[in-house]
């Protein structure tokens, strides 16, 4: 459903959101109501307004000051359509970077099955096939794979310690320096082995015990030799 106007949302927690793209952040603005009104400061305002003790102070102020809220409305949407874009504060974009970060599903991903180990290094295929299986577990039918560009990049922000670009293997395999898969990432590995998604890949390792391979620091080393736990 496509809407041809804002939409206005309220709520206590955060949605979830499954896009693996930019689009819903891009769209959004993320508004945090972070001024708590206590109840003694709120029937200080309904007795200094002349309110009743069960009355809202936000409706009252309506009733009395809505025209001047209208005009101050409307002076906003001049400057909006003068600008042709929301030009909003810090405080906004940071929420909104929050809001992107939390649903960041590589990041979940990454949480539970990758570590950081200087000495160890993992095929790019074999952190690709655990995140789709670990897609499969928390998405069910609605998961989907991930191309290879969209992955890395966001691999790539979220471990900084870790060599993204590593080394190549003769058979033309690439690896990622510093990182090694825990016993959760395995799992996922293996289950999407068993059970892939469309167009997703099976990992490049036959066995569960040689994701995780040894790396001497050297680049352009091919040692294949896995690491000891």
């Amino acid at each position: 459903m496509n809407f041809e106007i804002p939409v206005l949302l309220t709520t206590k927690a955060m949605p979830r959101a499954r896009d693996s793209s930019e689009a819903i952040y891009n769209r959004c603005i993320v508004i945090e109501m972070t001024n708590v009104v206590e109840e003694h400061e709120a029937r200080a305002a309904r007795v200094s307004l002349g309110l009743p003790a069960d009355s809202l102070v936000g409706e009252a102020m309506a009733a009395m000051e809505g025209p001047g809220i209208l005009n101050w409305a409307m002076d906003g949407l001049d400057r909006l359509r003068a600008r042709g874009r929301y030009d909003p504060p810090a405080s906004v974009r940071e929420a909104n970077r929050r809001f992107r970060d939390d649903n960041n599903t590589v990041a979940a991903w990454m949480s539970a099955a990758v570590e950081k180990d200087p000495c160890c290094k993992v095929s790019r295929n074999d952190l690709r096939c655990s995140f789709n299986g670990w897609q499969r577990e928390e998405m069910g039918a609605e998961a989907r794979a991930w191309g290879g560009r969209q992955f890395f990049l966001q691999v790539r922000r979220l471990a900084p310690y870790a060599n993204v670009d590593g080394s190549q293997a003769d058979d033309g395999e690439r690896f990622i320096w510093g990182v090694r898969m825990t016993s959760a990432g395995l799992r996922f590995w293996e289950d999407h082995r068993l059970e892939p998604l469309s167009n997703g890949t099976k990992g490049y390792s036959s066995r569960e015990q040689d994701v995780n391979r040894y790396h001497d620091g050297v680049s352009g080393s091919e040692t294949s030799r896995r690491t000891e736990f």
